[in-house]
């Protein structure tokens, strides 16, 4: 039987890919709902099998970036007339009183320091090359949720090429 539920999830889960990870779970999974950062974490709304629930939140703990880490899932059963029927999506973010952890920054992954000192790269020398691996978060946060609009870096325009790849679920951008 079909039922709702949103799903509360507590850790460093904000600015290292957990949305996309857990868009493209629940795409693979075929479950619809949605994501979003909040000032708590993430919240996620499923409308699944109730086993279907539970065996996509044990999977996803799997397919955590080594940025990320969960303290606590809660979960509560809503009406699934009020989720979507067929397809998954990051949604907005919503602010609130914060309460959400942010990573700590971290050392630059081998990826970005490779594309950092190869001259056939775009990011070839570029200083603010990284990725959901790496980079600064901490020290760049200016607000939770953590999202670009947030952070210092929002003074930077991406160029169409750094946008498409941040809009994209599957890059490490």
């Amino acid at each position: 039987m079909r039922y709702g539920v949103h799903i509360r999830v507590r850790g460093v889960v904000q600015g290292v890919g957990f949305r996309p990870t857990v868009a493209r779970l629940a795409r693979a999974k075929r479950l619809a709902g949605w994501v979003r950062n909040d000032h708590e974490g993430v919240l996620i709304a499923l409308a699944a099998v109730e086993s279907d629930a539970a065996d996509f939140m044990e999977e996803l703990r799997g397919e955590l970036g080594p940025l990320a880490r969960i303290d606590e899932v809660e979960h509560e059963v809503v009406d699934p007339m009020f989720l979507p029927d067929t397809d998954f999506r990051i949604v907005a973010s919503v602010d609130g009183a914060p309460k959400a952890a942010i990573a700590p920054d971290a050392a630059m992954c081998p990826q970005c320091d490779s594309e950092t000192r190869d001259p056939y790269q775009r990011r070839y020398r570029f200083p603010f090359t990284n990725c959901t691996l790496c980079g600064p978060r901490y020290s760049i946060a200016q607000a939770i949720p953590y999202d670009r609009a947030h952070t210092s870096m929002r003074a930077f325009e991406m160029c169409a090429e750094c946008a498409e790849e941040y809009e994209d679920e599957a890059e490490r951008r």
